[in-house]
């Protein structure tokens, strides 16, 4: 009788231990968390594209200097052009503090007449470059260029970008059509991210 009971215990013990072996393998119960199970949340390197098309969120973060938005972009106007994208629209604190660039998806006003357009880009009030557009080079055609934010921007913070556009000019005064509008660049979205992300 003593043998019999003694193995009617091992196997419950048995089964009872399968049983919890058995719940860890898709999370441990009673608030306990297999550590081979567990994950790191990861580190966010890249922030949704802004958009700056027609009806798009970002379209209420321009500032001055904007023309209306069109279907897949909105144009500087003018010498100088301000927006102003919210902390919340941007990598939050916990990502990595520097190595941040921005992406500027983007094509500049160059009619045939005219074969490049220097802008000279401020962020959060630091000069962090110079985007370059060159008709040679396709500078009127909707490209990618990444421009190093260094110290002026941090996960957690508003980004603000100031846009100096070397002598705009208008599609009227180089003939191209009867808008009279100083054109500068035309921004379809703008990406922060991490350095070769």
């Amino acid at each position: 009788m003593y043998d019999l009971l003694t193995s009617k215990a091992r196997t419950a013990a048995r089964a009872s231990l399968l049983a919890m072996l058995a719940a860890c393998a898709y999370g441990c119960s009673d608030g306990e968390t297999d550590p081979q199970a567990a994950t790191e949340t990861p580190v966010e390197t890249t922030a949704a594209p802004v958009s700056f098309a027609f009806n798009s969120d970002g379209t209420a973060y321009l500032q001055d200097g904007w023309s209306t938005p069109e279907e897949t972009f909105t144009w500087t106007v003018g010498e100088t052009a301000r927006l102003l994208i919210p902390a919340e629209a941007l990598p939050a604190p916990g990502a990595p503090q520097t190595g941040w660039t921005f992406a500027l998806e983007s094509w500049a006003f160059l009619p045939n007449s005219r074969s490049n357009l220097r802008v000279e880009v401020t962020a959060n009030g630091t000069a962090v470059g110079a985007l370059e557009y060159a008709l040679a080079e396709g500078g009127h055609e909707m490209t990618m260029r990444s421009l190093d934010l260094g110290d002026a921007w941090s996960p957690g913070e508003p980004l603000a970008l100031t846009f100096e556009i070397d002598d705009p000019r208008s599609p009227s005064e180089m003939g191209v059509s009867p808008d009279d509008r100083r054109l500068g660049i035309a921004v379809s979205t703008i990406t922060v991210r991490v350095a070769g992300q």
